[in-house]
Order: structure tokens, then C-alpha cells, then sequence
């Protein structure tokens, strides 16, 4: 299963949720779809605002990031490019490891890039305040 995605954010106000103003991940990945889940991410982030929001500005995650994780498999061989024009996104929450945390499965191959520099394998979620 492959998808693609390309969007230019841009002037939206994106204030006072739960959890983030915005997130990026794959959604209903059920982990009984047998299939590998696999795509690309473009985004080109500036003058929004994200402000108040309960965890932090911006997720970007290769497993669904609001259900119950476990459920959930990672995306493989995907690409996530966010061009952030203006720093309004800066310090957000990525789940992005190298192996599945939750069965060990090998996660290869997943790319997060920030304004053109790729960012560590690893998770950092907020905690809630």
C-alpha cells in the first residue's frame, strides 16, 4: 500500500487542540493488514499560527500517533519532507525508530527530513501538561 502526499501550509491558525495544531502520519494502519505500508510526505509549512496546543505544535509520525499505539504497525521505505519556511514548527514530536517498540519488527528504510536535514531515529513525544 502506497501513498503520496504534497501540501503548502500556509496562513491557517491551528490553536488550542488536545494533543498538536497539526499531525502527519499514516492513520488507520491496522496492524492485521498484511501488507507493507509504504509513502512520501512533502510539506511546506509558513506564517501559521500554533498556538496552545496541548502537547506541542506538530507531530510527524510513521505509525498512527492518537490511537492506542500498539495497534498500530510503522510505515516502511517512506519519506517525510517538511520545509518549515519560518521556524513555526520548530522543536515538534516525531515517532521515527529504527525497530517497532511494540513486536521488535525491523522499521528500515523511513526518512524525516527538516528543512532539508535528516533527523535522528528515535521517538520524542510531549508528555501531556
Amino acid at each position: 500500500m502506497r501513498g503520496t502526499l504534497s501540501v503548502a501550509v500556509r496562513g491557517n491558525r491551528l490553536n488550542r487542540n488536545a494533543n498538536y495544531g497539526l499531525i502527519v502520519d499514516p492513520g488507520s494502519s491496522d496492524r492485521s493488514t498484511p501488507r507493507e505500508l509504504t509513502g512520501m510526505f512533502q510539506g511546506a509549512f509558513e506564517q501559521n499560527a500554533l498556538i496552545g496546543n496541548g502537547r506541542n505544535t506538530a507531530m510527524f509520525a510513521f505509525t498512527n500517533s492518537l490511537g492506542i499505539r500498539g495497534n498500530f504497525k510503522y510505515m516502511q521505505h517512506s519519506t517525510y519532507q517538511v520545509a518549515d519556511l519560518d521556524g513555526g514548527l520548530e522543536g515538534f514530536d516525531y515517532d521515527h525508530p529504527l525497530n517497532d517498540p511494540f513486536d521488535g519488527s525491523s522499521v528500515v528504510g523511513n526518512v524525516l527530513l527538516y528543512n532539508g536535514e535528516a533527523q535522528p531515529i528515535g521517538i520524542m513525544i510531549t508528555p501531556h501538561p
